[in-house]
Order: structure tokens, then sequence, then C-alpha cells
């Protein structure tokens, strides 16, 4: 009796293990050691402050875990910037969140690195719950789950200075809820609400609307996939209601302060911002690239050049199609004005997209359709290489593929931080509050000292010195 097992028959057991038990926390150490080895070069830096971005993003946290800390009240309003603003309804501030707690306990600077640790892994488990709703495979949603949260965009996120887009992981989670309303109404409800409102609590400016607009495309999906079953089609697009009215009404305590401070201030967007396709190659195929304490743009959203023979394979499949066509259309938007005809120029019309001035971004997209293309090529080749031993080294090559990934994503995490200018952070001074003169850029001096910055110009931090507040 021949007692030979194939790979691709080991695999597969274990494949139908996962999915029959669901190994959650072994899944969760995997994750939790790519976000590790992710993040592992900032551990020295941990109490350090970027010297890149000592301006507001991060103010915002710091302020609001002073208010906390040492007045035992809640952050609705912070002294410390512009002569003081309206901290609840400021955008990009991202202390309305439970990832909050971690800055209170931890600080601003060791907060942020274990909030980004934990939002990787939240991340990765969701891009798992997602492509296994797709591809119904727990294998190649199990190796192709990281590929979204460690892509270019996460990695170049602490260079920048732009925790609060770290938002941007809690989307394959709100698309897994677009499906799992399918099969579990309350689940998908759940999923669906949750992940829109903590988003906005954690200064989604971008996320939010970006991720509304990938919510609708899936739920055109779905929906056309029971085209045959009118009634629970009818009962679907229900739930979907439920779902946004559950979503806006867990979102109402930063939308309406964000509503009225965008009111009382408008925030108009000019210019005209255009990408060729070679440009975006470079921000999506070529290395992150430090250059004089700031980022160029190629590599800050890469997926690598080795997953394009997975992508191409993935994409002939019918069922993927619509997957396909939302990977060009993002393309396409990243564009911008460059072409006369410009679905970025379409959505600046609308009322939150007015505001939106940075095209790229679509890429993050990309990025996500990219890991949707990945999985379903892999596991397309475990049910060839099962059949065919022939196959195997193909298998095998693919694989190798998307770990080479792996490791150059990681690396360039490596080449970002290594590009980072560190400062200690500025001894705490107990003093009267007052306010002075400054810059947004030397903000990160300022509160430690119980000083405000009336200033919100451009100048650069070595214009002003923090010793004359």
């Amino acid at each position: 009796m021949n007692m030979v097992i194939t790979i691709p028959s080991r695999l597969k057991q274990f494949a139908g293990t996962i999915q029959a038990k669901d190994f959650f926390w072994i899944r969760l150490a995997c994750f939790a050691f790519l976000a590790s080895l992710f993040l592992w070069p900032l551990l020295s830096h941990a109490s350090d402050i970027n010297a890149f971005v000592m301006l507001n993003l991060s103010s915002y946290e710091r302020d609001a875990v002073i208010t906390m800390r040492r007045f035992f009240e809640l952050p609705l309003w912070d002294p410390y910037y512009c002569g003081g603003i309206y901290a609840l309804g400021s955008p990009q501030s991202r202390f309305a969140s439970p990832s909050f707690l971690i800055s209170l306990i931890f600080g601003q600077e060791r907060g942020a690195l274990l909030i980004a640790f934990v939002l990787l892994i939240v991340g990765m488990e969701g891009c798992f719950r997602y492509l296994r709703s797709i591809h119904h495979n727990s294998w190649s949603a199990l190796l192709c789950a990281p590929l979204f949260p460690l892509s270019g965009f996460f990695a170049s996120l602490f260079f920048l200075g732009w925790i609060n887009f770290f938002s941007f992981l809690a989307i394959p989670w709100l698309l897994w809820g677009v499906r799992q309303s399918v099969h579990s109404k309350s689940a998908g409800l759940v999923s669906i609400a949750l992940s829109a409102a903590w988003m906005t609590g954690f200064g989604g400016t971008y996320s939010v609307p970006m991720a509304a607009l990938a919510a609708v495309f899936e739920c055109f999906v779905v929906l056309a996939s029971l085209r045959k079953s009118p009634k629970r089609l009818r009962e679907l697009l229900v739930s979907y209601l439920i779902a946004g009215m559950l979503s806006v009404f867990l979102s109402c305590y930063r939308l309406w302060p964000i509503i009225e401070s965008l009111h009382a201030a408008p925030r108009i967007m000019t210019g005209t911002p255009a990408h060729s396709l070679r440009t975006l190659g470079a921000m999506l195929f070529e290395r992150l690239a430090p250059e004089q304490g700031n980022l160029s743009v190629h590599g800050q959203y890469y997926i690598g050049i080795a997953l394009i023979p997975l992508i191409v394979l993935g994409s002939f499949r019918r069922s993927m199609l619509p997957y396909v066509a939302a990977l060009g259309l993002s393309l396409w938007t990243a564009t911008g004005y460059a072409s006369q005809l410009s679905p970025f120029a379409a959505l600046r019309h609308l009322p939150i997209f007015s505001t939106f001035r940075y095209p790229e971004r679509y890429l993050i997209f990309v990025a996500l359709y990219a890991t949707i293309l990945c999985a379903e090529a892999l596991h397309r080749l475990f049910q060839l290489a099962q059949r065919k031993r022939a196959l195997h080294p193909i298998l095998l090559g693919a694989l190798l593929l998307l770990f080479t990934t792996y490791s150059l994503m990681i690396s360039d995490h490596v080449h970002a931080v290594a590009g980072m200018h560190f400062e200690h952070a500025p001894k705490t001074i107990e003093r009267s509050f007052h306010q002075a003169s400054g810059s947004r850029w030397a903000l990160s001096y300022f509160a430690p000292m119980s000083r405000g910055s009336l200033l919100l110009g451009s100048l650069s931090s070595s214009a002003i010195s923090p010793l004359t507040c």
C-alpha cells in the first residue's frame, strides 16, 4: 500500500483542521510574531520623539493624556494648540477610541508603538476572516492575510507620524461584516458598526470615507450573488440599511463635533494633483527610500514586484472579476487628474471627498485587492498540485515568492526606521499654564513645559526656541 502523502495533501489536512477547530490563539501568535518583526527596530526608541513630526498629530494624543493625568478631565478642549481648539471636533485626533487607554497608561510615545502592535495583529486577523469568507480556504487566507497590513503604506506611517492612519486596518473587518451578514446578521451588523465607529474615533479622516466606498462595492458584489433569490436579497438590503444606521449612531459622538468644526472653519483644498503610471509603479514596486529626513514616493505603498505572477494567476477566475475591476479602478483613481476622465475628480464633488488632495492613497485598495487575488492564486495552486504532482515545484515557487515579499516588507520598515531622526522626550515642568509664541513644528516641547502655542504657521522648529516660553 502506498503510504506516500503528498505535500498538498498534508497542507489540505492542516487547512481542514484550522477550518474545523479554528486555531485562533495559534493564528494570533503567528500574527504577533510578524508584527514584532515589523516593529522591532522601534523598540529602542519607544520613549523618544520622532523629530520629523513635532506637530499636531502626535500633540493631539499627548495633550489628551496630560489633560486626563494632570487635571482628571475629559480632553474635550486642547489649550496647547493654536491658542486652544475643540479637541473632540478635530478630525485627526485619535483619543476618542478604546486605544486611548494604552496611551493613558504608557504615555503617548510608548503607547503609539503598542497601539501599532495591537492594530497590526487586529488587521491581520481581519484580513484572514475576510479572505476566508471569499475563498472558503483557511490555508490560503492564513498565508496571505499579512500582505495588506505589512504593505508599504503601514511601514511608512511611523516615519511620517501618521499613527491615526492605522485606522485603515479596520477596513477588512468592515468588509468581512458585509459578507458575514449573508450567514449571520448579528455578527455582520456588529462588525460593520464597530469598525466604522472605531475608525471614526481613531481619526479616520481618510479611512472612513474611503472604507465606505469599499463597503458599497462589497455590498454590490454580495447582492449580485443573490440576484436569483429575491427574498434573501430584500432581507440583506434591510440588514445593510440597519447596519448603516447603527454605524452612524455609534459614530455620532465624533461625527457631530467634527461636522460642527468643519462648518465653522471649512477646509478648502485646491490644485489638480496627478500621477503617472510610472510614478504609481514606483510607489507600489520600489523599496522605501528615506532621503534627508523625509520619504520619497518610492515604496510608500509597496506590495512588491514578486507578487505580480500571483496577482495575474488569481485574476483568471470568473468570481474574481469584480476584484480585478476594483483593483483597476483604484489604480485609475490614484492617477488623480492625469487623464481628462478622472474618478478622483468625480469623487471630489462629494461633500467629504472634496477635502481629499492625495489621490495616491487609493493605492491602499490596490494592496487590499491584490491580497485577495494572491489568496485566490494560492488556493488554485493547492487544488491543482493535489491532483498533479508535476505542479509541486510551481506551488513551492509561489510560496517562495510570497515569503520573499514578506521579508522585503519587513526590511522596508527597518530601512524607514533607520532613516528617522529621534530626540529624547523633554522633561515635564510642573508650573502654571501660559500661552506662548511658537509653531506646530515645536509642539512636542510646549505641552510638557505647561506652555501652549499661539501660532499655526509652518515655521521650522529651528526658528523657535522652546526655552523662551
